[in-house]
């Protein structure tokens, strides 16, 4: 990500060399990059969630998204992109959380929370998404608990007719 934040940055300021050529003005002098770590990891992360987005890995380009703010919560084309394509997908929520129900009587629990923290990716806010998810996750926990648990002695007439 660091990486792709640089090459961003670059990217930018040959962009403004271009344009500065383009409309026959002296040629500037070089941009000096002056941004934070987090500035460049951020940029990174975005131009992750554009190719992501590209290859149509919408889930995949919101959860770059989302880390490009944790790392720079003031990057503003990584909020708008998000913002725009969890807009664009927000039809998708009620299909997703008729799904994970449809998973959840299946009992497929891993799959159900699947569905589920998809459409709050989408809809972060969403009660319904957020109550199936945490009681999905709760079942698994006690499943893994119970798998991890030794087994009570069997009680009963073993070896008997």
């Amino acid at each position: 990500e660091t990486a792709q934040g640089y090459l961003s940055f670059i990217e930018r300021i040959r962009a403004q060399e271009r344009e500065a050529v383009a409309a026959r003005v002296a040629r500037p002098e070089p941009s000096e990059v002056r941004a934070s770590d987090a500035e460049i990891r951020a940029e990174g992360w975005f131009r992750n969630a554009l190719v992501a987005e590209q290859k149509n890995q919408n889930f995949d380009a919101i959860r770059f998204d989302i880390r490009a703010l944790r790392a720079e919560p003031k990057h503003v084309r990584a909020r708008h992109h998000l913002e725009a394509l969890r807009e664009r997908m927000r039809p998708e929520v009620d299909g997703l959380l008729e799904a994970g129900r449809r998973k959840f009587q299946q009992e497929d629990l891993q799959a159900a929370l699947d569905l589920w923290r998809r459409a709050l990716l989408i809809d972060p806010g969403n009660a319904e998404a957020r109550e199936y998810a945490d009681r999905a996750d709760q079942l698994l926990e006690n499943l893994d608990r119970l798998r991890g648990a030794p087994l009570p002695p069997q009680v009963g007439n073993r070896g008997r007719p």
